[in-house]
């Protein structure tokens, strides 16, 4: 795909997300936002200077008050808040337009890895449900999150394990250990990708971990100089344990009506039906770096099971928490449509319901989305608000639904004229 071709999507994506953004003015982005000011203003982590109390979200430490997120995050930002907090833009627009960006980017590499993986038509299906269908759209694209830059360089790192090329082992390990960098959680694909190359590709091991050094080096400076300790994040020094009751959780996180990932976003459900087809032909290629990348959902899947802050279901932000698995989960389902025709039927279905169930409410609508921490009724809930939304909205969740259809075609057009109908890797052998 050229240069031109890419910009024209990411262009599609990024002006779909600013024409709908709605901004999520809550703790978390609040806090990215004042420490990426801090970092590019004044060259330092401290909030204290900007007054408000973000207790069990900043660790004192030596008189200063730093985040426990880590820098990753306004390492990111810090290139847009450079120029504009010196034109005094505001802080919603500062946060739109890196979440915006940010989003846009990753939505558009995705399209460009599926093109490598499947033919045309299953890439463009699966790069619009990941934009549109699963909450990086309401969370990731609304406000200045974590989860839009670790979606973005687990993206380059996927790119770099499917790769043919030489230097693939080296982006793989940068992209996965960046995300890491951001969002330490995200360590599970990197440590499962870097078993990958231990048992099957042992020659693209060095190159894998020579990718990944700048980054883990990073992090590990990071914590010494925002907490004191070479291993120990912020994550450490406040909130709860990992004493979660797992089956609970993992029903909560799956199914539950408050944060089931296959409740908001059921189309995912089919990238555990690719991880199920992977295991069964594990002798080809991509079968085998497939069953890895699953293997790491399952696994962030039960660590997250064990934390016990949300008990899987007691806040109001969706899936945030396996937000990180969607990536994964979204190339595993392309191969599971493109291995088996007939599925594309209900890909189609279930990619329709995800896509709905966000353009209706659940991107829009601040009360159902933002306010509700504990709902006890299906209609109190995100999903239920979202649905609500269209009977009471309807115009504007038809705008949003015809907004994304002419997405679709924008991106079908350019990629057309510019890349082959077949895949470059092979998807079935």
């Amino acid at each position: 795909m050229s240069l031109t071709a890419f910009l024209l999507i990411f262009g599609a994506f990024a002006a779909f997300y600013a024409l709908t953004f709605d901004f999520r003015g809550v703790t978390d982005t609040h806090l990215n936002s004042l420490q990426t000011r801090s970092l590019v203003l004044h060259g330092d982590a401290d909030l204290t200077r900007y007054g408000p109390d973000f207790e069990g979200y900043v660790v004192h430490t030596a008189g200063r008050t730093q985040s426990i997120y880590g820098i990753g995050i306004s390492l990111t930002a810090a290139p847009f808040y450079v120029v504009m907090t010196r034109l005094h833009v505001s802080d919603a627009a500062m946060q739109g337009a890196v979440a915006v960006t940010v989003v846009a980017l990753a939505s558009a590499l995705m399209f460009r890895l599926l093109l490598k993986i499947v033919p045309l038509p299953v890439a463009v299906g699966g790069a619009v449900v990941f934009a549109f269908g699963t909450t990086i759209w309401p969370i990731a694209a609304m406000g200045l999150f974590l989860h839009g830059p670790v979606a973005l360089l687990q993206i380059l790192g996927l790119t770099g394990f499917f790769s043919q090329r030489s230097r693939g082992p080296a982006l793989a390990g940068l992209g996965f250990a960046a995300a890491t960098f951001v969002r330490p959680t995200a360590a599970i694909p990197l440590v499962l990708v870097g078993l990958f190359y231990l048992a099957l590709e042992r020659r693209s091991l060095l190159l894998y971990v020579g990718g990944a050094v700048l980054p883990l080096a990073a992090l590990v400076v990071q914590n010494r100089w925002m907490w004191g300790s070479w291993v120990n994040g912020g994550y450490s020094r406040v909130g709860p344990g990992f004493n979660a009751d797992m089956s609970h959780t993992l029903f909560a996180l799956t199914f539950g009506w408050w944060r089931g990932i296959f409740v908001y976003s059921p189309v995912l459900i089919l990238g555990v039906v690719g991880f199920v087809a992977a295991l069964r032909w594990r002798k080809g290629d991509i079968e085998r770096r497939l069953i890895f990348l699953g293997a790491s959902c399952i696994a962030s899947l039960l660590l997250y099971a064990r934390w016990s802050a949300w008990a899987g279901g007691q806040n109001q932000f969706g899936y945030r928490l396996m937000l990180d698995a969607v990536p994964i989960l979204v190339v595993l389902g392309a191969w599971a449509c493109a291995r088996f025709d007939r599925l594309r039927i209900v890909a189609l279905g279930l990619g329709a319901l995800s896509i709905l169930t966000m353009a209706f409410g659940t991107a829009s609508n601040r009360f159902g989305w933002d306010f509700v921490v504990s709902p006890r009724t299906f209609p109190a809930a995100p999903i239920g608000q979202a649905w609500i939304v269209f009977v009471h909205e309807p115009w504007g969740s038809i705008a949003r639904v015809v907004g994304i259809a002419v997405v679709t075609v924008i991106i079908t057009l350019v990629a057309s004229r510019e890349v082959r109908t077949r895949p470059s890797l092979p998807y079935a052998d």
